[in-house]
């Protein structure tokens, strides 16, 4: 094993490297999930004589939470023996430590949810953007939403979305992974059978990797040339030509991706409802805005699409009152 995970070392830093070290918490192990086990780190500091430095300072809750951590992970069987207690460095308290843990129980689902709801339209206005509400099941999250409708306080249901939903969004992000991996059969199918479902086309997955890799050309490229050949609406062309400019140039693909997303924002506006769609589009411009306050307008491809891929798909909600 120490053997196997010294070659890899080699490979990753080379044969020059001097120093090692790994970021981990068996505290945080909850589900061990593709091979996760508080034993890694245990050998990990036996195969390298890793040093150990514990960061006990915790700046995200509160003393009153952090101390209930304490208390209640000590009963874990399976962690690092000596580890020290966290210590709380959060100073800055809104709220009174009253406040930062308490019990309620409540005989039902609907008497919590009554409960809840009540303490939180009590509260007043003022607290309610900078409050959540938790819960074991989509289904309690519902009752809870309609409950808090009932004492006219406004919420929403956030949840995660990894993919967008709509073929135009399915397209443009496979375009672009295409771009950064030219040969990925599987990105490739979903780019041609999403635009497929955006264009009318029938074109072929298959065909089109078997013509290019005949002379040994891209699949992009073929597929540009095939779908250019058909018989398309203007606003359809408008996206090859578009893809294919982004293409040729790599210098252009942030100007050809921001035409790509008005047209199909201007065909979106000259059609029928489609929620789907609507909801993409709002989650693109988010995703983008937030992407370049942090990173910069100009970030390079393959960082954006691994932004892009962290970044839930999901719109935030409207709140309807």
């Amino acid at each position: 094993m120490r053997s196997a995970q010294y070659k890899l070392v080699r490979i990753l830093a080379g044969n020059d490297f001097r120093s090692l070290f790994a970021v981990a918490d068996d505290d945080q192990i909850i589900y061990e999930w593709n091979g996760a086990n508080f034993k890694q780190i245990q050998s990990f500091q036996t195969d390298y004589s890793a040093q150990v430095v514990q960061l006990t300072t915790n700046y995200g809750c509160p003393a009153a939470i952090v101390e209930a951590a304490n208390r209640l992970v000590v009963y874990n069987a399976h962690r690092t023996s000596n580890k020290k207690p966290l210590v709380a460095g959060k100073t800055d308290l809104k709220y009174p430590p009253s406040e930062h843990i308490r019990l309620l129980v409540f005989e039902s689902d609907d008497e919590e949810a009554s409960g809840i709801a009540k303490e939180i339209a009590e509260k007043g206005q003022s607290t309610w953007g900078s409050t959540a509400v938790l819960g074991r099941t989509k289904a309690l999250l519902d009752q809870m939403n309609k409950t808090l409708h009932e004492h006219n306080v406004p919420s929403v249901i956030a949840q995660r979305r990894d993919d967008f939903l709509s073929a135009q969004f399915k397209w443009l992000v496979a375009v672009l992974r295409q771009l950064t991996r030219p040969l990925d059969r599987r990105n490739f199918a979903v780019l041609i059978e999403a635009f497929n479902r955006v264009s009318g086309l029938t074109v072929s997955v298959q065909q089109v990797i078997t013509e290019a890799e005949m002379p040994g050309r891209s699949y992009l490229g073929i597929w540009l040339e095939t779908a250019g050949r058909q018989p398309l609406k203007p606003s359809v062309s408008n996206l090859l030509a578009l893809t294919e400019r982004a293409a040729a140039d790599p210098s252009l693909i942030k100007t050809s991706v921001d035409g790509i997303f008005g047209e199909i924002a201007k065909e979106a506006a000259g059609s029928d409802s489609n929620p789907d769609l609507e909801e993409d589009m709002a989650a693109w411009r988010e995703i983008s805005r937030d992407i370049a306050s942090h990173l910069g307008k100009n970030v390079p491809l393959d960082q954006f699409l691994q932004e892009l891929q962290l970044r839930s798909k999901e719109p935030t909600p409207k709140l309807i009152t």
